[in-house]
């Protein structure tokens, strides 16, 4: 393992994030089909999301009894919650996070007690809980990647010039790094606005019929 590069990445056996590569080896790995971002689950991040996007959405700092138990079930309520959630990777949207969604904005407990959990969580589970909900739900984590995208000091343009001009190696890495978790967040926006497209066509084709 101590002649570890980027080709590392041929070995079906390696799963890693650029976190770990960085981190293990000292290096990152362009296109990485296991790169992901964490986002903290928080209440007042999912309102701003909401807003943006533009939906009537519930007040998700203030869920019912019944979505506060599901949450529960997900670990992101309760005494000792696990609220860190991923987007990207092989499973595009963490389940928890899909799941949580797809519940709070939902207003029918009955609706969502008819599904497992393990269906709310997959995102090949095409609108469980209705078009009108998935289409919501997609456009807030949207949403959410385009705060995370706000977050960072520059634009993926700037980071491309500054690499141009030439730095040392620890900030070509730095840099590198940072290209590739925007890369990701852009990934999961295009992915997710192709499928809401997809969605929306659908429900357009039954309302027609």
């Amino acid at each position: 393992m101590k002649n570890l590069g980027p080709q590392t990445l041929n070995s079906p056996n390696i799963d890693l994030s650029n976190d770990l590569f960085l981190l293990d080896y000292g290096f990152v790995v362009p296109l990485n089909p296991y790169d992901c971002i964490e986002l903290k689950y928080d209440g007042a991040l999912l309102d701003a999301a909401s807003i943006a996007t533009g939906i009537p959405s519930p007040n998700f700092s203030s869920p019912a009894p019944w979505q506060q138990q599901i949450l529960f079930e997900l670990n992101l309520e309760g005494e000792a919650p696990n609220l860190k959630v991923k987007l990207g990777g092989p499973e595009l949207v963490e389940g928890r996070l899909l799941a949580a969604l797809r519940v709070l904005f939902a207003s029918d407990a009955e609706t969502v007690q008819k599904h497992d959990l393990n269906t709310l969580k997959s995102l090949s589970a095409e609108a469980p809980l209705g078009i009108a909900n998935e289409v919501a739900v997609l456009r807030t984590i949207v949403a959410l990647c385009l705060i995370a995208l706000d977050h960072f000091p520059t634009k993926v343009m700037e980071d491309e010039s500054l690499l141009k001009q030439g730095v040392s190696a620890s900030t070509e890495l730095a840099i590198r790094f940072r290209v590739q978790k925007k890369s990701v967040i852009i990934d999961v926006m295009r992915d997710l606005g192709r499928r809401v497209k997809l969605l929306l066509s659908k429900d357009k084709a039954t309302t027609q019929s």
